[in-house]
């Protein structure tokens, strides 16, 4: 039972986080970075970079607002 519960409570945040675009109605600073970070997972596509501390992992290129710490894109 709680098990569902909570696969329910998920499905319903990851709707509202990316179906309905929240991205859209957020006003954005003048301050976004764009970086890459570093994803562990156990998978073949694993990349090395040695100006990391975790050197192997998936890249993944995010942009995000640095005054509001919001999340924007994220590029695999």
């Amino acid at each position: 039972m709680a098990r569902n519960r909570f696969e329910h409570i998920l499905q319903f945040i990851s709707n509202v986080m990316f179906g309905f675009g929240l991205w859209r109605l957020f006003e954005a600073f003048e301050d976004i970075k764009i970086d890459e970070q570093l994803v562990h997972g156990r998978c073949l596509m694993n990349q090395y970079m040695k100006s990391k501390s975790a050197k192997y992992g998936i890249k993944i290129w995010a942009a995000a607002d640095v005054k509001m710490s919001y999340l924007y894109n994220l590029q695999a």
